[in-house]
């Protein structure tokens, strides 16, 4: 979930899917593409992102979520092995786009900003923190910010093993909007 500095190279294409399942308070959520991402490198510090439609089955509804635009804005590069020192920084943003199938679209455009910093640590790792801020509806369609923020570390083992831990935690404002939660994986 922690998002990392780096911009798809200029002029190059970069598409990511995947497939999520959630679980929360007894129903499961699947998403077969998991948010499937387009980027472009429009220059070497800033990319453009449009996240399609994922199909979605929850409680008995299935259909297409809602599409997204956005970009990521490489505000410092702190190079390779900069540590502590020289850390990366950059800008996400963006909006989603009330598109989706009738069970899965929100009412109105939720946008959303995430700052991003990031320490390579060279041999010992990287380490990379999110905070991000957002639109989100509630059950009765009213609009709330949603606050999210995340730390992640990664270390190479050797050869292909690596090991990785993060934590992330969303705090939702006003009353009736959710529980804050936390996780670890």
């Amino acid at each position: 979930l922690t998002n990392g500095p780096g911009i798809t190279p200029l002029g190059k294409f970069v598409i990511e899917k995947g497939y999520r399942q959630t679980r929360s308070g007894g129903s499961t959520l699947h998403e077969w593409g998991d948010g499937p991402t387009v980027r472009y490198g429009l220059t070497p510090r800033f990319e453009a992102r449009v996240v399609g439609p994922t199909y979605a089955v929850q409680n008995g509804s299935e259909g297409w979520e809602d599409t997204n635009i956005g970009f990521k804005w490489l505000l410092k590069d702190g190079g390779d092995g900069g540590g502590f020192k020289r850390p990366s920084f950059a800008l996400q943003g963006g909006t989603s786009l009330p598109t989706g199938s009738n069970a899965f679209r929100s009412k109105a455009a939720l946008p959303y900003a995430i700052g991003i910093v990031d320490w390579d640590l060279a041999s010992c790792g990287d380490l990379g923190g999110n905070l991000g801020i957002g639109d989100q509806l509630n059950d009765a369609g009213r609009r709330f910010v949603l606050l999210t923020t995340s730390l992640s570390y990664n270390h190479t083992l050797g050869g292909p093993w690596a090991s990785y831990f993060e934590g992330y935690m969303t705090v939702p404002s006003g009353s009736g909007n959710g529980a804050a939660e936390h996780f670890c994986d």
